[in-house]
């Protein structure tokens, strides 16, 4: 799923634009809309890293909770947000 909760910034002005929501529950950071990013990963790069996730773990989210691929192009990172995905 698709969570647009904080689209342009609405609930918080740091936090992610888009979350996605997977099936197990997991919470994947995307960031900003495709063509609204600012020093961030384009979206070929953000599909990328979720395509080798699949690969390596058999799971977009890499089986965690949370991750964020929006910072750095060959990797995602992951801990406490500290943001409310709901």
């Amino acid at each position: 799923g698709v969570l647009l909760g904080n689209f342009d910034g609405t609930q918080d002005s740091v936090g992610p634009r888009i979350v996605l929501a997977t099936a197990t529950g997991g919470r994947i950071a995307w960031g900003s809309a495709p063509g609204k990013e600012i020093e961030e990963n384009l979206p070929e790069q953000k599909i990328q890293i979720l395509r080798e996730n699949y690969r390596k773990w058999g799971a977009v989210d890499a089986g965690l909770h949370y991750i964020d691929i929006s910072i750095y192009p060959d990797r995602f990172i992951t801990g406490d947000s500290g943001y409310n995905f709901q």
